[in-house]
């Protein structure tokens, strides 16, 4: 069985730090690191500097999350390797 994906629009639409847009993906990233019930997002630049951990590391536990089948991220599209962020 197949966990439901929520397609509906995001919560926000910039990061809170650097006013850059947001990917779904980055939202779903800042609910997973930092609680669920945040109202406040950041891009992963702005998360990892946040957390004091590289770039690199946010970006994997993405992949790690989206792997898990977790609905906060893009589900894997057919075709693509390990996904896109």
């Amino acid at each position: 069985m197949q966990r439901p994906v929520c397609t509906g629009a995001l919560p926000v639409d910039r990061c809170e730090e650097c006013a850059a847009p947001l990917r779904r993906d980055e939202v779903g990233i800042s609910k997973r690191l930092l609680g669920r019930g945040i109202t406040r997002f950041y891009c992963v630049g702005c998360l990892a500097r946040r957390l004091g951990v590289p770039k690199a590391v946010i970006e994997l536990k993405i992949q790690e999350y989206r792997a898990m089948g977790c609905s906060l991220f893009s589900p894997i599209r057919e075709g693509e390797k390990n996904g896109s962020l």
